[in-house]
């Protein structure tokens, strides 16, 4: 996960943005994963594993991940 977790961090500093503690939580939650998913499944996952994220940053996590390089959109 450093890798990944270094791109994204770099990716966030340059667009001015924070590494905040649900982002690094949907991060793992992503990269964990081993196949495609849907962001709905996502968000479930993550709150029947007691994480209070809402769906609003879930999406826009994922949508950052995309820009940054580390998931692709099917």
């Amino acid at each position: 996960m450093a890798p990944l977790c270094a791109i994204f961090r770099s990716y966030l500093k340059s667009n001015e943005l924070k590494y905040t503690p649900e982002r690094a939580e949907i991060l793992d939650a992503v990269i964990t994963r081993d196949a495609l998913f849907e962001v709905d499944e996502l968000v479930a996952e993550m709150r029947q594993r007691g994480f209070r994220v809402s769906k609003a940053t879930i999406y826009r996590t994922v949508k950052l991940l995309e820009e940054a390089g580390i998931i692709n959109q099917a």
